[in-house]
């Protein structure tokens, strides 16, 4: 292999790594900006209309029907069911 060969498949390489960061990164933030979302939602301060309607502009279609979605919902109705526990054990 040659030298410009090298820097050649160097810079596939690069920018394979490049690609997968930044969807990585698209992916996450996402991800986050959805959880805050259905914590607002458990939280009662955001109606389910509304909720969705910001939902739809966030993610797409596809990021419903992952794995990532499900995970975020069971874990943030399970944590407001929790928080609702500990108030009611309080009193």
């Amino acid at each position: 292999m040659d030298r410009i060969t090298a820097i050649v498949w160097g810079l596939i390489a690069l920018g394979a790594i490049l690609a997968f960061v930044i969807y990585r990164n698209r992916r996450l933030g996402t991800a986050r900006r959805i959880d805050d979302l259905l914590e607002e939602y458990f939280q009662g301060r955001m109606p389910v209309g509304q909720l969705g309607q910001h939902a739809r502009a966030i993610a797409s279609r596809g990021f419903f029907g992952g794995p990532t979605f499900f995970s975020l919902a069971a874990s943030a109705s399970q944590y407001a069911t929790d928080v609702k526990r500990a108030k009611r054990e309080k009193k």
